[in-house]
């Protein structure tokens, strides 16, 4: 009798080591901003923007993306002049993210690109699993008939990408002036939310296997061409993956060993 509570007391304490080990790999959490941004956590992605790091504005330290001439197919390297590579920025690993994630970030929407009147601006917020065969994307597209968008419009309108139908969606959700919250959740199971200002503007359903890990956060913007540069404003990137409670998972552990407990004595 006492070998057996010896065993299940030092099995209740292995498991309860393990589920902190587990708690503490299984978290896959980054939070950028533009006090503690390092470039040399980010990676280009498709092509070099002109410029991509910590700017002030508005008496902040925040992450500013610019495309410009420089960066425009015309004044490209060789081999990047087609319109795959308009889409110009950098990307940060998330350390692999598995169940249930999310990632959000903030983005500036200036009075202009709200109404559409500030030239053509497509900046969106990626993320990828799969080792980036599959994406999440929520972006503004304004003032331009980008090939990507559903429909030709002057306005401005929030757009999410289905990776599932390969296809956009433009929301009819308000595109208010001042810092905006984009967010891509994921609940693990097949629901996946696009939310602006933690509101969801589009919902899909998706193939776990196909969402079942995040690897990477992106921030993009779209280069027009020569004479329609911009610089577009970033913060507060985050991207996590919950788990259970430290209760919770103890209370897993211990019913399992109270099942065990049963089967002794059942034996």
């Amino acid at each position: 009798m006492k070998k057996h509570l010896f065993s299940m007391v030092t099995g209740i304490f292995m498991c309860a080591v393990s589920l902190s080990l587990i708690q503490q790999t299984a978290r896959a959490d980054i939070n950028i901003n533009g006090d503690n941004f390092n470039p040399l956590s980010w990676n280009v992605d498709r092509y070099a923007p002109a410029s991509f790091g910590v700017v002030n504005f508005g008496g902040n330290n925040v992450i500013g993306l610019t495309v410009d001439d420089s960066t425009a197919a015309p004044n490209r390297l060789g081999g990047y002049s087609s319109s795959f590579y308009n889409t110009q920025g950098k990307s940060t690993a998330t350390a692999t993210a598995s169940g249930s994630w999310s990632f959000s970030a903030s983005l500036y929407v200036s009075s202009a690109m709200a109404n559409g009147t500030a030239g053509p601006v497509r900046p969106d917020l990626w993320g990828s699993s799969g080792g980036g065969s599959d994406y999440f994307i929520i972006g503004l597209l304004s003032g331009t008939s980008d090939p990507y968008s559903v429909v030709p419009f002057a306005g401005a309108s929030w757009e999410t990408w289905n990776d599932v139908s390969g296809t956009w969606t433009a929301s009819a959700s308000t595109v208010n002036t001042g810092w905006n919250t984009l967010s891509v959740v994921y609940d693990g199971l097949t629901g996946l939310d696009y939310q602006v200002n933690g509101a969801t503007i589009a919902s899909l359903t998706v193939d776990p296997l196909v969402a079942s890990a995040l690897d990477s956060v992106y921030l993009q913007d779209r280069n027009y061409g020569v004479g329609d540069g911009n610089t577009v404003y970033w913060n507060n990137i985050s991207a996590v993956a919950p788990v259970p409670e430290p209760s919770t998972l103890a209370l897993a552990c211990l019913g399992g060993f109270a099942t065990l407990v049963g089967f002794r004595r059942k034996r």
